[in-house]
């Protein structure tokens, strides 16, 4: 009985450095797959880049003899895939489109979020007058209309995250409040 078990026991071990061997070479390929891919990428953009470049070199180089090419060649870069992906995240591919968009959203909420700790605004904020407030300058509602409609309608949104577009659609309506806003203090 004793024999059995012992050379069960040594099959078993066996066995298991077969297992162990096989997993650690496939790690090992792995790896080397992935170095592989990561090669096989970098070369591909690398191609796109050069095959890029030779075709603006023909279209410069031809644009003299013939004007369109130049549009051809514009018109060609509209109609390109621009497809974002793939994502390497702590040495895992993401492929699927929604997965990139949703890291991409978290992404922006976590750069761009609102913060929760600002404090509530109330009609008295505005309208009793504390040391250090703005007393002695006259701002205009005109002024601040004026100055708003001088803004660009394409700017982006500043640190306040207020679009450019926004105040200049409301620039009527919160003229008044920010007349009010600008004598505070700043706090």
């Amino acid at each position: 009985m004793q024999i059995k078990a012992n050379h069960h026991m040594m099959r078993v071990a066996v066995i298991w450095r077969t297992s162990y061997d096989v997993c650690r070479s496939l790690r090992v390929k792995e790896k080397m797959l992935e170095k592989k891919i990561h090669e096989t990428e970098t070369m591909l953009i690398h191609h796109r880049k050069e095959e890029r470049r030779m075709k603006e070199k023909k279209v410069i180089e031809n644009m003299k003899n013939n004007p369109k090419v130049l549009f051809d060649y514009i018109n060609k870069q509209k109609d390109r895939d621009t497809k974002i992906g793939p994502f390497k995240i702590q040495n895992e591919y993401i492929y699927d489109q929604k997965e990139i968009c949703k890291l991409l959203v978290t992404q922006y909420n976590s750069q761009f979020s609102i913060n929760s700790n600002m404090p509530k605004v109330n009609k008295e904020t505005f309208s009793d007058t504390e040391d250090g407030d703005l007393t002695d300058i006259e701002i205009l509602e005109e002024d601040i209309i004026k100055a708003i409609g001088g803004l660009n309608m394409n700017s982006s949104a500043g640190p306040d995250g207020i679009p450019a577009k926004f105040l200049i659609n409301t620039k009527d309506s919160i003229a008044t409040p920010l007349k009010i806003n600008t004598k505070k203090e700043p706090r």
